[in-house]
């Protein structure tokens, strides 16, 4: 009887009808006033229509009457969720354990409360006691995790005994035999970490337990970088050795050889050129071995180039010639992958000091590696190294300043070069980039630079016209549509700058990363409406934060992640002092200033009614996600 009652009440509200949702639950309580779960259910659908303060004086009501019945709990607790209330949960789950005290879900509800309200030394005692009353493992390892986030909130103190005490549980529970997943052994890791134990930590990892744990990609890169962190050079240089043997692309294992290579040099001057030999004959068979496998894999023969830049900074002792002989050998094998660009940057800074050399470099690898043949496999592939020329040319002259003939001979040349790919995309999928669509970006790149030297709107004109042109051809290139809000933005074109930036479709932590694209330079223009809800829509990633990222926690202890609660707490501790959240919250104040002030009157009392508690990021870290 009671479920018939309730199903259009729970409809209502899961549909989103709130109004009729509140309907149903008044005429429910017109006959029932003292039903806990209607107005659990109630308060919900008063959140759920801006009705906070009504909805938590119902949930007060609701917490009074100390109900243990789980519909009843978990209406109460997403009102309470959704307001921000956390420790409201604590409470209410802590009275219904204390009801029922054998009832292990209400005591796994109750951590949980205080996981979400990052209460933790309370979740560290409702974990001992939960492991006190049900002896279940997972519970003590809650308890030390628990112990271990507050010794990293008190890393500073000088002794600090929560992680003191975490390690001594720890011990014990390895001595046991209790530890025998890898996430307890990455929390033990964690714990010993966090008190700068590396050897301690090594020690671990080459226990049984350990060795084991190493199968894990994760685990065995911690391995190799605690090593070089404990400066057990040796170990790191011959581990490193190993990995890179089994796979030649884990470059953090070659950052890793490398950094202990030099290492031992700089310990024995008598064994360089030995080393360096062993060094070079490894790349060699790594190569030899790329270079016969199925898929060509980059690792090897960037690690060259690595190599030699290492040896270049350390002693300068290099021959130039062999050194750009092997980038222009990397050009040659990978030009045509979009990264190699990227790639060979920090060597072109290294070996090329020269415009000359610049010259000289480009000259020589657009010669070299053009493929001659009619195949469009061929054709495209030239694509590709041409662009990758063109980044190159464009990076190694960025200093140098074109005239006006030079700058829009150049623009012309790209644009020809992209007008002549576009016959090779025509059967790309919509969602794709055209082939030569990083010829448009350079080519604007090289008007921007004119623009921002003789402050001539035509550059960012053209600019305009080129972009918006391509950008009918590749209607999902992120670029384009960047490059073409900050151009609007230039020119003070508020209304397409926003028609481009509604089509990134934006969403979740982007929300915070780019909506500055277009916020930063839109408060002069005067669309004060339109920039409003674009900065409260924005905001909206700090509430999800408040209530998403909790949960997220809360999953992590439910599946044993330990090594993944360190990274949402930070995750959350970022977005929660975002500098872009300061900003928005800035700009929505000078937005409703302004708007406030066609009276004297009005603006003044705007100002006297301000709330400084609204901004309270003085004195506090600003971090911007990226």
């Amino acid at each position: 009887m009671a479920d018939r009652k309730l199903r259009p009440l729970y409809e209502a509200i899961d549909e989103g009808h709130n109004k009729e949702a509140l309907q149903h639950a008044n005429k429910i309580l017109k006959k029932t006033p003292d039903y806990p779960l209607v107005k659990a259910l109630k308060a919900l659908a008063l959140v759920r229509s801006g009705k906070e303060e009504e909805a938590t004086e119902l949930c007060a009501q609701v917490k009074a009457s100390q109900p243990t019945d789980e519909p009843t709990l978990q209406a109460a607790t997403m009102a309470y969720k959704e307001v921000g209330q956390h420790d409201q949960i604590v409470h209410l789950y802590e009275a219904a354990a204390k009801l029922q005290p054998n009832n292990e879900e209400f005591a796994n509800h109750w951590f949980m409360a205080m996981v979400r309200g990052n209460d933790l030394k309370g979740q560290q005692q409702a974990a001992l006691k939960l492991h006190k009353t049900f002896k279940n493992n997972k519970y003590l390892f809650w308890a030390i995790m628990s112990l271990a986030l507050q010794g990293e909130a008190h890393k500073a103190g000088a002794n600090n005994l929560s992680y003191t005490l975490a390690e001594r549980m720890m011990t014990k529970a390895m001595e046991e035999g209790r530890v025998q997943q890898t996430e307890e052994l990455r929390l033990y890791l964690l714990i010993l970490i966090g008190q700068d134990k590396k050897k301690e930590a090594l020690a671990l990892l080459d226990s049984e337990p350990g060795q084991k744990a190493l199968l894990d990609p994760e685990i065995r890169q911690m391995y190799v970088e605690l090593m070089t962190e404990a400066r057990e050079w040796t170990r790191a240089f011959d581990t490193s050795r190993s990995v890179l043997l089994e796979n030649s692309d884990d470059w953090i294992s070659w950052t890793v050889y490398f950094d202990s290579l030099f290492q031992r040099v700089s310990e024995k001057p008598e064994c360089e050129q030995e080393l360096l030999g062993e060094a070079h004959a490894l790349i060699e068979k790594l190569k030899k071995s790329a270079l016969e496998a199925s898929i060509l894999k980059r690792g090897p023969f960037l690690a060259e180039l690595e190599l030699d830049s290492r040896i270049m900074k350390e002693n300068n002792n290099i021959d130039l010639d062999v050194a750009m002989d092997h980038i222009k050998a990397y050009f040659e094998r990978f030009g045509t992958k979009p990264c190699c660009f990227e790639d060979l940057q920090p060597y072109a800074d290294t070996f090329i000091s020269s415009a000359e050399d610049g010259t000289k470099f480009i000259l020589s690898i657009r010669d070299a590696t053009r493929l001659d043949s009619e195949e469009t496999s061929a054709k495209l592939k030239n694509i590709q190294k041409d662009i990758n020329i063109y980044k190159l040319e464009h990076y190694l002259k960025s200093n140098e300043s074109l005239s006006d003939e030079e700058a829009f001979s150049k623009v012309e040349k790209l644009w020809t070069a992209y007008t002549k790919a576009l016959p090779f995309g025509e059967s790309l999928e919509k969602t794709e980039r055209q082939y030569g669509d990083d010829y448009v970006v350079l080519a604007c790149q090289i008007l921007l630079k004119k623009y921002r030297e003789k402050q001539d709107m035509s550059y960012i004109l053209h600019s305009i016209v080129m972009l918006e042109t391509s950008l009918a051809k590749s209607t999902y290139n992120f670029q384009f549509k960047m490059f073409l809000i900050r151009l609007y933005l230039i020119v003070g074109a508020y209304e397409p700058a926003h028609r481009i930036f509604s089509t990134l479709d934006v969403k979740h932590i982007q929300y915070d990363t780019l909506t500055h694209y277009l916020t930063d330079r839109s408060i002069a223009l005067g669309q004060f409406d339109q920039l409003a809800d674009t900065i409260s829509l924005a905001c909206s990633i700090y509430k999800s934060n408040e209530i998403e990222t909790p949960e997220m926690i809360v999953k992590a202890y439910q599946y044993a992640t330990f090594s993944k609660i360190q990274e949402f707490i930070e995750f959350r501790a970022r977005l929660d002092h975002s500098i872009q959240h300061t900003l928005f919250n800035i700009d929505l104040a000078r937005i409703e200033a302004l708007q406030s002030s066609f009276a004297a009157k009005y603006g003044v009392q705007f100002f006297s009614d301000l709330d400084p508690s609204v901004y309270p990021y003085e004195g506090k870290p600003f971090y911007r996600v990226t």
